[in-house]
C-alpha cells in the first residue's frame, strides 16, 4: 500500500515537473506506465552490465544509467524505464 502511494506521489511529481506540452505529456505518460520502481533496500553492489535505463529522479528530472541496479543505487532515483533517456 505504501509503495503504491509513493508511486502515485512520484507520478504526480513528474507530471508537475514536465509542463503542459502535448508531446511531453505523451512521452511522460509512456515513461510512467513502464516505470520500474526502486525498492526501499537500495543495492550495495551491481554488475557493470551495459543495459541502459532512463532513471526518474525525485525532482522529476531524467538521468541515463548503466543498468537498473546502478540507477536504483542512487538515492535520488525513484524508478527507471528500459533504454537511455
Amino acid at each position: 500500500m505504501i509503495k503504491t502511494l509513493r508511486l502515485v506521489f512520484y507520478v504526480l511529481l513528474i507530471g508537475l515537473a514536465v509542463g503542459c506540452t502535448s508531446i511531453s505529456e505523451v512521452n511522460n505518460q509512456s515513461l510512467v506506465l513502464n516505470l520500474t520502481v526502486c525498492e526501499d533496500a537500495r543495492p550495495q553492489m551491481c554488475t557493470r552490465e551495459y543495459k541502459p535505463v532512463c532513471g526518474v529522479l525525485k525532482d522529476g528530472g531524467l538521468k541515463t544509467g548503466l543498468n537498473g541496479c546502478s540507477s536504483c543505487s542512487n538515492l535520488d532515483v525513484v524508478g527507471y524505464t528500459m533504454g537511455a533517456c
